[in-house]
């Protein structure tokens, strides 16, 4: 399955708010020969980072981000050429003239550094939403894992002092979120760099 995202709807969890989630009692189904120790352990931020859909959202994003820092960099070039030649038109253009040309280059110049603010906003949320989305359905799979295997109480692993390894069904779990989002698909419109995008 490929998740199409474009900024807009969830909230971004934190680590409290994800133990709050994983720990809790799971309504237990035809529990496999697989595990039967009733407690699963996972690390959430390792299946975060090493998942198919993670990093195909950063490698999107990386290249959304070129592409802007491209088309930015040139009109950047094109606001110094300006400025220069206004300088040597100091002594040749009259007073009022000179000073309207200069206000219209100032003026540009201030929305191009909105511009660039509103491309990192944009940026910024585009990301946050997709690790959003992604721990939802992470946490979607872990629910359906630990039921096909009679566990009852899912961690985090950072909220854990000591447990051995047979508690750890971190590797399950990715390879169940991957299996299920191989691709997340980003998109960046006018309306998020605008800030009129509505969640």
């Amino acid at each position: 399955m490929l998740v199409k995202l474009a900024r807009g709807t969830a909230r971004v969890f934190s680590i409290a708010a994800l133990a709050a989630l994983l720990a809790v009692t799971i309504t237990v189904g035809e529990a496999t020969a697989q595990y039967s120790g009733g407690i699963g352990i996972v690390d959430m931020e390792r299946v975060l980072n090493q998942s198919k859909a993670m990093l195909s959202a950063r490698s999107q994003l990386d290249e959304i981000s070129s592409n802007y820092q491209e088309e930015i960099s040139g009109e950047e070039e094109s606001l110094r050429a300006r400025d220069a030649e206004l300088q040597q038109e100091r002594e040749i253009l009259a007073p009022d003239a000179w000073n309207e040309k200069a206000v219209i280059l100032q003026r540009d110049i201030e929305s191009l550094d909105q511009k660039i603010l509103a491309v990192r906003r944009a940026l910024d949320g585009l990301f946050e939403d997709s690790v959003t989305r992604i721990q939802e359905l992470l946490i979607e799979e872990i629910g359906i894992l630990a039921n096909e295997r009679g566990i009852t109480l899912v961690l985090p692993l950072n909220s854990i002092l000591f447990a051995t390894e047979y508690f750890d069904v971190t590797a399950d779990a990715l390879a169940r979120l991957d299996t299920r989002v191989p691709g997340i698909e980003l998109e960046l419109t006018e309306d998020q760099l605008s800030g009129t995008d509505t969640p």
